[in-house]
């Protein structure tokens, strides 16, 4: 926890808000879904939201589970908790994108987002974007390149993960076909694993 506050102060953002989030694991159980438990390392961001930090950890209703493998599941979920909070989360506020929404819907291809039931929920995603970083710009160079604008607002890696995991709270996410909805969630567990540098780079704004 130390490394994420210490990335968190030198990114610059509001000490006030980093007392309100804290790390947390979660627990959903089913006697009808794929899994019985899913345990699951999450972030809890205030006003009842919770970002994801890695993979739901499963116990499958079939197969020859056992008490031991259920304790091999939290054991894991602790450890991926430990590893985020350690290593994944301060390497996102490391990471100051260039190309922040060209990056975003590459990450949105990426996640499996952009196509099939849940292509509106990217598209919308993209439409929220700029919205709400409209002071985000590029602008020409002095050889007629695009480049971010130097007065634009600095977006980071972690902005865009959070961002993204904030769909799930979306009215129009709600309203989507259930399996969409779960794959929707599987797709969002993966984001703190993107190669965030790797999608920084100039490309299509909008989803096709």
């Amino acid at each position: 926890m130390q490394a994420y506050k210490k990335a968190w102060e030198k990114a610059g953002m509001p000490t006030a808000k980093l007392k309100r989030i804290q790390p947390c694991i979660t627990v959903n159980t089913s006697d009808v879904g794929e899994a019985c438990f899913e345990i699951i390392p999450m972030l809890q961001m205030g006003a009842g939201r919770m970002n994801p930090l890695g993979p739901a950890m499963k116990v499958k209703h079939r197969g020859n589970n056992s008490v031991g493998m259920l304790k091999r599941c939290i054991e894991n979920t602790f450890s991926a908790l430990s590893d985020a909070l350690d290593k994944k989360l301060p390497a996102l506020m490391d990471i100051t994108l260039d190309y922040p929404q060209p990056a975003l819907v590459r990450a949105l291809d990426k996640l499996g987002i952009c196509k099939g039931g849940s292509k509106s929920m990217a598209e919308l995603l993209v439409r929220s974007f700029e919205r709400r970083f409209d002071t985000y710009s590029m602008v020409k160079d002095a050889a007629g390149n695009l480049v971010a604008d130097p007065d634009r607002d600095i977006l980071t890696a972690f902005d865009l993960y959070c961002f993204i995991s904030d769909m799930q709270y979306y009215p129009e996410f709600k309203n989507l076909a259930e399996q969409t909805k779960e794959r929707l969630i599987e797709s969002i567990y993966r984001i703190p694993n993107l190669d965030w540098r790797d999608l920084d780079e100039d490309g299509p704004m909008s989803i096709h």
